[in-house]
């Protein structure tokens, strides 16, 4: 006998179904969708009073047909959704040919699952090839008809495979049938089918079943005679057709305001009461979200009754809402379970699988290296990690050199635990080609000696320890439906040996669209979910986001595989086929009633103007009847002060809406933060941003550079970051120009230092000396690629253009480049400089300074006498003191200038001209340039003489008197500099002249000072760069 329970969906029925249930003295069997199993359990104890499930049990058909088939009959092997997949991915690549349509498509991306979901249906909706065939001969010959002959075609391959090696959902069914009596798989006494609309053929059969061996079957379906209930009368119709004897009743509920809103919400007849009701217009589904989390905090003040659990929020569209919803109510502190399917391929651990074999494949590349790493290394070890990295990307370390020991324990440390075993599987045990069964147990085989289980199981103690227990029940999951995975792609797939790397890429498409489902980990949390998945529940407050056009309800009419009327011939030959757009917009217009009707306090239905990427959107006709049923105009979220009522429930909320009043300059009474931290806050605000002096543990002098002073000079933050702390951007293995400018320095240098012993043949200078430098492991990214080679190239053919002209320069000048790398020391009232001076060109006792530089620098007078270059003078100053003199310091520039004149060659080399300051002497200026002559330029040094033999205005040349007093400038700057270093000064305050951009444009640690020069809360050290005439007046009357 099956006896259906109708009448609308409500506590009321439900509570009469349950007790009812409660009552018998037999045991009973509850059937319910296998997701609201422990759903249905909480419900009927709070509903019934009793203290636990002692003479029911509650299951779903799912379940009962695995138990039959699976631990009862074990020998069945059941596909699963990975085997589903890779079966269906084997069948595309060998029916392609057959496919002229489909065939061309079955590799674009979400087609597979498209195929794979269709199919589902029409095995749970009883649709057979046959069926399809029938389709067919009814159809004239059009573009969608040759589209459903490759469905047919895939589906009859589709069905006959999977006879072929698994038990399907027919042949359980037929198991069922046959043998499900005998085994204590459901009560002999009552059978009740709960929390359906309608039921598959499949279940339908079961339930056939069932009523020869038992004493009754008790169905509840929500139903009234409306038109809103036409598909589940339908259901009703069609299973009378089955069932010999079926009876009905009618479990009638009163009318409440909720059920008249309800009913106006699906457009049917309805009945004004006062219900409690509203409509949000936001501006985004963030503003929904930040909305209905302060709505929720201020009813459950102003309602201590008030639960979180006694909240439900309704999404249409869950991918997009979730994690937005997430990160709201964390920030709100409010407890959210998320009723969803989650991707394995998201979780950590697969990232770690999926990267460490991807690794083996490639031979260890850096990157799938550390990024398996990063997934699968615990937190506590994430320090070693960090350390390990570095070592990997300062040195290059790649492939075969993760085998070398480190020499850093703790990062050595690391390896050996990760690293070692899979090396040693790579080279030892994977071979270059196998059975796909074979590869699957090699697999295995390697993750169980890494300990994967083992991790997961640390990780998911780890997170219930932190109160994440639903991360905790996700990864408990992962790891079965990972190895089912393994299994069914080892079974599917033939003996043909393949590569690892097909191996790989079948063994992805196998688990791309695998998911966990979530239970919720305790009763106390406020639950977000869709109308599909989740029991409709009583609930005292609902709020329903994303109300918009397209999303709810849902566009059901788009075109997927089969057209409309191909799914309504389709729903001719087998009854109770559902896929048609019409059910599919009446069950879900029907789910939202229930669920409405199912509220006891208040329901907020909301919508977006525009989406999390800022395209517009409509708002669903769902609003317009609500508009009109409650006569008033929606809560704008545009609109001033929408959350004065709210803001002040939690403190972030009140912070940001003072600070909103105050940019607005509004005089407003601020609630919910006390007024001493609103004033630290403002005064925070108007603040500058800039860290006040820190205390320096420096004895005596400072102890300095040059570069160190000038980079105080540009920035005082900055030499904190660098110099205080150390801190470093992380080098990467690669060329770049650091690298370029070193490299420069170290071929340049060697080989003129031969250069001024004798004649040095270039080629083959320059052949010796790159192969020296090439050994060394800072510049080996040389040799690492193409690209690198050709800057190799370049950098080759950059200085040998340079060492022509440096020896073109020692052919003509009297001073000859004797002293290289000269250490020096200079030393002040508040400093003891330390550097090195590239070279040093001497005639007798006197001297030139030459600096090289790949850069583009060039010697400013007015830069060194406003204390912004300092090197070259203070360099200067600290050889003199080991008796040299001084006749002129200057940059020689590294670089390969381009010409544009009649006589390039000789525009070249005057572009590489030494840039900087010559005492005003004939005879030294001869001596440094023999070639010099009346009335020409030198190629050497930036002077040019007139026809008189004085020098030009046009020459780069100082007085003794004001070349001393430029040294002086030099030195009094840095003294300042020092001084204020060691009073501790780390303000940001970056150098600004004029015309020039800020220092900032080129600091490394502006995401840290979060310098804005606009912002009105930081300074910068405005400097006005005198003219070189305004200096040289102001060194000749003393300097000052």
């Amino acid at each position: 006998m099956l006896h259906i329970f109708k009448g609308r969906e409500s506590s009321h029925k439900r509570r009469v179904i349950y007790e009812k249930i409660a009552s018998q003295e037999s045991f009973s069997t509850l059937l319910t969708p296998s997701q609201n199993t422990l759903s249905l359990e909480k419900e009927y104890l709070d509903m019934t009073g009793k203290k636990g499930i002692f003479f029911e049990e509650v299951t779903s058909f799912e379940r009962i047909l695995a138990k039959l088939s699976t631990e009862i009959f074990s020998g069945n092997e059941f596909i699963t959704q990975a085997g589903e997949r890779i079966l269906l991915s084997q069948i595309f690549k060998e029916e392609r040919s057959k496919l002229p349509l489909l065939g061309n498509v079955s590799r674009r991306e979400g087609f597979l699952e498209e195929i794979q979901s269709l199919f589902g249906r029409f095995l749970r909706e009883g649709v057979m090839p046959e069926d399809l065939e029938d389709v067919l001969k009814s159809e004239k010959d059009s573009l969608s008809h040759r589209r459903l002959i490759d469905i047919h075609h895939l589906y009859r391959v589709y069905m006959e495979r999977l006879h072929d090696k698994f038990f399907d959902v027919h042949q359980s069914v037929e198991l069922f049938e046959k043998e499900g009596h005998r085994f204590s798989l459901y009560s002999p006494h009552s059978v009740w089918v709960l929390g359906f609309k309608n039921l598959g053929i499949s279940e339908i059969r079961m339930l056939q079943a069932m009523e020869m061996h038992t004493g009754a079957i008790y169905l509840s379906l929500p139903c009234e005679e409306e038109e809103l209930y036409a598909p589940v009368l339908d259901f009703i119709h069609r299973l009378k057709g089955y069932f010999t004897h079926v009876t009905e009743e009618t479990i009638a509920s009163g009318s409440t305001p909720s059920v008249q809103f309800s009913r106006g919400l699906a457009g049917l007849a309805y009945r004004k009461d006062d219900f409690c009701a509203d409509i949000f217009e936001a501006r985004d589904p963030y503003s929904e979200a930040e909305y209905i989390g302060l709505d929720i905090l201020k009813r459950m003040r102003d309602d201590p009754s008030l639960r979180p659990e006694d909240v439900r929020i309704i999404s249409p569209d869950p991918a997009q809402y979730g994690p937005v919803f997430t990160d709201v109510f964390s920030t709100l502190s409010i407890p959210l379970f998320r009723d969803e399917r989650r991707l394995i391929m998201h979780t950590r651990i697969i990232k770690a699988v999926l990267s460490l074999l991807r690794a083996v494949q490639r031979g260890f590349p850096a990157d799938l290296t550390l990024n398996y790493l990063k997934n699968i290394v615990p937190p506590e070890r994430w320090e070693e990690l960090e350390r390990f990295e570095n070592t990997v990307l300062t040195e290059g370390i790649s492939g075969e050199g993760f085998s070398d020991a480190l020499l850093d324990t703790s990062p050595e440390s690391l390896r050996v635990d990760y690293l070692i075993p899979p090396m040693s599987f790579a080279s030892h045990v994977l071979p270059a080609s196998a059975s796909t069964k074979e590869y699957c147990e090699k697999v295995k085989e390697l993750l169980d000696e890494l300990n994967f289980s083992g991790h997961i199981d640390e990780e998911a103690e780890s997170y219930e320890k932190n109160g994440h227990f639903e991360e905790a029940m996700v990864l408990s999951q992962i790891w079965n439906i990972f190895y089912e995975a393994l299994e069914q792609l080892g079974i599917l797939s033939s003996d043909e040996p393949i590569s690892f790397s097909r191996f790989l890429a079948r063994l992805q498409t196998a688990i791309a669209t695998l998911s966990v489902a979530v239970i919720p980990p305790s009763t106390r949390e406020v639950s977000l979910g869709d109308l599909s998945r989740s029991l409709a529940a009583p609930v005292r407050l609902l709020y329903i986001c994303g109300v918009n056009e397209g999303l709810l309800p849902g566009d059901y009419s788009r075109q997927l595989l089969l057209e409309e009327s191909q799914r309504e011939k389709i729903a001719e030959f087998v009854p109770g086929y559902t896929d048609l757009p019409y059910l599919r917009e009446k069950g879900e217009e029907l789910d939202l009633y229930i669920q409405i009707c199912l509220t006891q306090d208040y329901v907020l239905l909301s919508y977006a103007l525009s989406d999390m990427e800022g395209n517009g959107q409509l708002p669903s006709l769902y609003i317009e009847r609500a508009k009109e049923m409650m006569e008033r105009e929606p809560i704008s979220g545009a609109a001033e002060g929408y959350l004065d009522e709210h803001y002040y429930l939690n403190e972030t909320m009140s912070l940001r809406y003072a600070m909103n009043a105050y940019a607005a300059k509004k005089k407003e009474t601020i609630h919910g933060i006390t007024q001493e931290k609103l004033d630290s806050w403002i005064d925070r605000l108007c603040a500058s941003d800039s860290p006040v002096p820190i205390e320096r543990n420096i004895e005596g002098k400072l102890r300095t550079s040059a570069t160190a002073l000038e980079t105080f000079s540009a920035c005082p933050f900055r030499y904190f970051m660098r110099h205080d702390l150390k801190a470093r951007e992380r080098k990467a293995f690669r060329v770049e120009s650091v690298d370029l400018g070193s490299f420069y320095h170290a071929v340049v240098e060697e080989i003129v230092k031969d250069m001024a012993v004798g004649k040095v043949d270039l080629d083959e200078a320059l052949d010796a000396r790159i192969a020296e430098l090439l050994k060394e492991k800072r510049y080996r990214p040389f040799l690492e690629t193409a690209s690198n080679e050709y800057f190799l190239a370049r950098a080759k053919a950059v200085c040998r253009f340079v060492l022509e002209a440096i020896e073109l320069h020692i052919l003509n000048t009297e001073f000859i480049p004797t002293r290289f790398e000269e250490k020096l020391r200079l030393e002040g009232e508040y400093f003891s400089l330390y550097g090195v001076a590239d070279r040093i060109d001497q005639k007798d006792q006197y001297f030139l300074l030459v600096d090289y530089k790949s850069g583009n620098k060039s010697y400013q007078i007015s830069k060194i006498y406003m204390g912004i270059d300092l090197q070259l003078s203070l360099y200067t100053k600290g050889l003199e003191e080991k008796g040299l003199e001084s006749v002129g310091s200057f940059y020689l520039r590294i670089f390969e200038p381009e010409a544009t004149g009649d006589n390039p060659q000789e525009e070249r080399l005057r572009m590489l001209r030494l840039s900087g300051a010559l005492l005003d002497d004939i005879q030294i200026a001869t001596s440094v340039d023999t070639t010099l002559a009346p009335g020409e330029k030198s190629f050497v040094i930036p002077v040019e003489l007139k026809k008189d033999g004085e020098f030009s205005l046009r020459s780069s040349v100082i007085s003794k008197q004001e070349y001393q007093a430029l040294l002086e400038a030099a030195h009094r700057h840095s003294e300042e500099y020092a001084r204020q270093i060691i009073l501790g000064d780390i303000s940001v305050r970056p150098l600004e002249l004029e015309k020039e951009s800020l220092p900032c444009r080129y600091c490394e640690y502006t995401s840290i000072c979060r310098f804005e020069k606009t912002g009105g809360k930081f300074a910068v050290r405005q400097v006005e760069l005198p003219s070189k005439a305004e200096v040289l007046e102001r060194l000749a009357g003393g300097g000052s």
